[in-house]
């Protein structure tokens, strides 16, 4: 056995390398047509996540879209310039600002969100329900476990 096959055989075993591998492999396309809506990728986490209703804190934001304070205080400074998101006070809680999306920031992310719906469930065939929502609950424990 050549040690090229054997070195692929560790990799195909080792869990962060296939997380990360199927990640790229399966949300690359959906990601490479955000450009088509003036998207980047954290933009679209962002965007997507305030779309839920509610408003979030820029440290909720980052933990829901897997980026540093820095980055996602700047993505949230170009999408408040396009008034797509705005920054307001708490009501309940004075001291802390949350970032809420806009009705404009609604229609933006509208046709995007329906493109993430179509995307997924052309993921999901060939799978069965059972086999999706064990997958989910695997995924989901595992992040959790080890969630920083």
């Amino acid at each position: 056995m050549s040690e090229t096959h054997r070195a692929e055989r560790r990799s195909e075993r080792y869990l962060p390398f296939l997380l990360a591998s199927a990640a790229h492999h399966v949300a690359g396309r959906f990601h490479a047509g955000l450009r088509r809506h003036d998207l980047n990728v954290l933009s679209w986490r962002v965007l997507s996540t305030l779309s839920e209703g509610r408003g979030f804190t820029v440290n909720e934001l980052c933990e829901h879209c897997l980026a540093k304070q820095p980055t996602v205080s700047k993505v949230i400074d170009r999408l408040e310039q396009h008034c797509w998101v705005q920054r307001r006070r708490d009501p309940v809680d004075g001291r802390r600002v949350v970032v809420e999306i806009t009705p404009a920031g609604l229609r933006k992310i509208g046709p995007v969100l329906a493109e993430a719906q179509a995307y997924d469930r052309s993921i999901a065939r060939g799978y069965s329900a059972r086999e999706l929502d064990e997958l989910r609950r695997t995924l989901r424990e595992l992040i959790e476990r080890h969630r920083r």
